[in-house]
């Protein structure tokens, strides 16, 4: 997450033989002085020279900064027109170009009510990541219909020489127990009439493959423990019984490649959220170290299909109790997972990507986890303002990683 023009603040700072540098009283230590010094020699052809310490209210009043901005090329630019030099200022800056560096007096709410700007982009691996989803998706789409087609079957099946009885056996009773239960078998009716049976078992890419059902409206808490028939856990009882038979007729080969797609949805979960903007620096090192591992994800996913005939592939769906969240489907009913052994690909993906997360967030310097206000940056030729922004203080210094160019 950045604050804003390091580009249009080098612009400004050219072409001038020599550039005085002041800080802001309560940021003036060596360290710091050091730091923006090393920024204006690295970023410029300019000699800095060191001007001690003076706080940007006594050139430009301690009113409010403005936060007024626009955004160029993907940086922020902020206007100076509000602001004019304060009588006397030329005198406690001289002549040359001057380049104060001081803690920035904004309104902290409007600043955080501005949009979000960063340096950088996860759109070449997200577009990776997508690109391979959809192709593999295409390939893949036969097997989940027929897989899905079998698991209706099969649950329809259940469903005909089930259902009427346990409906039957609630006929006659009024209580409000009764009328829940009555109304959750109702919502499995349209399967027996053959019509689409959005609630049957179906194979579900999340993480793995899985095989999943979505329930009608929950059944309160209370008639789930109420004295009568449990026809919520029976009919997941159906489920899962009509999973296990159609998990053990499916090609394991294609169940394979369908486990290492709903890996991916893992890997993408990792890269949102390290993606998402924050204050924060990384050296190139750990840059580098970040998409080698990125790199040896896809060329996990990419490798080569699992060789049932040597024996050492023992594939097996396992019959699993749990719930998960299937983005554009909402919360759905585990019934079996998919399970290619110890040597799974889709595990070692998902325990990559998960190492993936540790490791950013692990290298990540100068975390800022605060709400602060920026720091502003004024720059003088003569008795004229050249530039007006903010930056953040680890866009200048953090550790031993330098100025941000």
């Amino acid at each position: 997450m950045t604050a804003g023009g390091v580009r249009s603040l080098v612009s400004a700072l050219e072409p001038g033989a020599a550039i005085t540098v002041h800080v802001g009283p309560r940021l003036d230590d060596p360290e710091f002085r050091a730091g923006v010094s090393r920024f204006v020699a690295d970023a410029t052809t300019a000699s800095p020279v060191d001007g001690g310490p003076l706080a940007l209210a006594s050139l430009v009043g301690d009113e409010a900064l403005p936060v007024q901005r626009t955004v160029v090329d993907g940086e922020a630019r902020y206007s100076a027109a509000a602001l004019t030099l304060e009588a006397g200022a030329g005198d406690l800056l001289g002549a040359a170009t001057s380049l104060v560096i001081d803690e920035a007096a904004v309104d902290l709410a409007a600043w955080n009510a501005l949009e979000t700007l960063e340096v950088g982009s996860c759109e070449a691996p997200m577009r990776a990541l997508a690109g391979g989803q959809e192709r593999s998706l295409a390939l893949l789409a036969p097997f989940l219909d027929h897989a899905d087609a079998l698991l209706a079957q099969v649950f329809r099946a259940r469903l005909r020489a089930e259902l009427p009885g346990m409906l039957g056996s609630l006929r006659g009773a009024t209580d409000s127990c009764a009328t829940a239960r009555r109304a959750y078998l109702e919502a499995y009716e349209p399967c027996l009439r053959g019509e689409a049976c959005r609630l049957a078992p179906r194979v579900l890419l999340s993480g793995g493959a899985l095989i999943g059902m979505v329930e009608p409206s929950a059944l309160p808490d209370a008639c789930v423990r109420a004295p009568g028939r449990d026809v919520q856990a029976e009919l997941r009882d159906m489920a899962r019984s009509s999973a296990k038979l159609v998990g053990e007729s499916l090609d394991p080969r294609w169940a394979e490649l369908a486990d290492r797609l709903g890996a991916v949805t893992e890997v993408h979960a990792a890269l949102a959220e390290l993606c998402v903007p924050r204050r924060r620096r990384f050296a190139k090192a750990d840059v580098d170290e970040a998409r080698a591992r990125f790199s040896g994800i896809l060329a996990a996913l990419a490798g080569p299909p699992v060789d049932v005939e040597t024996g050492a592939f023992e594939a097996t769906w396992l019959v699993e109790d749990g719930r998960f969240l299937v983005p554009g489907i909402g919360e759905v009913v585990e019934l079996a997972r998919f399970d290619a052994g110890s040597g799974a690909v889709s595990r070692d993906v998902v325990a990559r990507a998960r190492g993936l997360r540790s490791f950013v967030f692990s290298r990540a310097r100068c975390r800022t986890l605060t709400e602060t206000r920026p720091l502003a940056a004024l720059v003088v030729e003569g008795a004229a303002i050249k530039h007006f922004g903010y930056l953040y203080a680890e866009e200048l210094r953090c550790e031993e990683l330098g100025p941000r160019r």
